[in-house]
């Protein structure tokens, strides 16, 4: 009779202790006050780079890459690191839900490099964001000073030897390849480059497009007009032309995601990002000033982190959330307004440039490293 009661105690503590580490795990902790577990909520903190210092509501909280277990509330979550911009951002935290912060930091003080050494005129991007088209017009001053210092530097003998304005295509993919082998010049004209680009954009909006849930590819046919898809193609950045209502493809809404107020009803001439993974949308609070030329890149574009856009305005390059979230300015210096570019690394960004416009001298491409 003892050892029954005993086993039976034996499986009742087992289950009791089962049963608090579960609840724990969720994220209930005890309050002392009333001798009661009660429900909280886990931040997941990370950022990249990591070691960064996580404040919630201006109290320091330890390091990312450790979760906090907080009562269900909104807080203020500061994720800082030294020689770094904040990130900050509104959170709600409910009880045993998760949340991440996922913080990108970008630098304070980018890094400029040249990527090259003639002057340049009218790159372009192509539509995945691995090359750069572009004119090159050394001066003759230019050739006469560099010819040899190049080819004992390593760097394109292409460039090196032009004695007329050429047309070439620099390979962003293939930066650590030998100057000598990049950039090419482009065998054919610059239209034919161009309708190249374009059946290639086509063709990635098409299968970017198909990829997507039918109710927005529903609304994609007659309201609005794509601009550009995120490179890994989860997201699309989108300017409503009529006004319409994009349906949920995901019911009930997912919890745990963004705290950002969605935007469903859609109203002309305004921007949009429509997150396919989470079935979220977004209204992002920037005016659009086409170019008058086509192949001038918009003032708003994806880098390759597939969270963020880089934004040129007022004489400044910034980098924000897709969600319009985090706006941060990372340059102010000299560059020539409509030529910025996301690298395909998603540390970089390409602007042309010169430091010296009092010379005469044509302005070059150059890496600005911001992460």
């Amino acid at each position: 009779m003892k050892q029954a009661i005993f086993s039976i105690l034996v499986v009742l503590l087992l289950a009791t202790s089962a049963a608090i580490v579960i609840l724990l795990a969720r994220g209930y902790r005890l309050n002392t006050e009333d001798k009661s577990l009660d429900s909280t909520g886990i931040l997941v903190t990370k950022s990249e780079p990591d070691g960064a210092q996580v404040y919630v509501d201006g109290i320091f909280s330890g390091a990312t890459n450790s979760t906090i277990n907080l009562p269900p509330n909104w807080y203020k979550v500061r994720i800082s690191k030294q020689g770094y911009h904040d990130w900050e951002r509104e959170m709600r935290i409910q009880g045993e839900i998760v949340v991440q912060t996922d913080a990108v930091l970008f630098l304070k003080n980018p890094s400029l490099s040249a990527l090259t050494s003639t002057g340049v005129l009218d790159p372009l991007l192509s539509p995945d964001g691995t090359k750069i088209a572009y004119i090159a017009t050394p001066s003759a001053e230019q050739l006469s000073q560099q010819q040899a210092t190049r080819q004992t530097e390593g760097q394109s003998i292409f460039e090196s030897n032009l004695r007329r304005p050429t047309l070439f295509i620099y390979d962003l993919s293939g930066r650590n390849l030998p100057f000598s082998r990049n950039p090419q010049p482009y065998v054919g004209t610059l239209n034919q480059l161009l309708e190249e680009w374009e059946l290639e954009r086509e063709t990635s909006n098409a299968i970017s497009l198909r990829a997507m849930p039918s109710q927005f590819q529903k609304i994609a046919t007659d309201s609005i007009r794509l601009l550009s898809f995120a490179p890994d193609g989860s997201k699309v950045l989108y300017e409503a032309t009529v006004p319409a209502t994009l349906k949920r493809t995901i019911e009930p809404p997912l919890i745990g995601g963004l705290p950002t107020e969605e935007q469903r009803d859609l109203s002309p001439n305004m921007l949009y990002v429509y997150d396919m993974k989470d079935d979220r949308n977004y209204h992002i609070d920037f005016s659009v000033m086409y170019p008058e030329d086509e192949n001038t890149p918009l003032p708003i574009q994806w880098i390759g982190t597939s969270r963020h856009f880089v934004l040129v305005e007022d004489g400044k390059i910034s980098v924000m959330e897709y969600d319009g979230a985090n706006k941060i300015p990372v340059y102010s210096g000299p560059f020539v307004n409509g030529y910025v570019f996301p690298h395909p690394v998603g540390h970089q960004l390409i602007i042309l440039t010169t430091f010296n416009p009092e010379l005469g001298d044509l302005p070059s491409l150059y890496t600005l490293t911001i992460r």
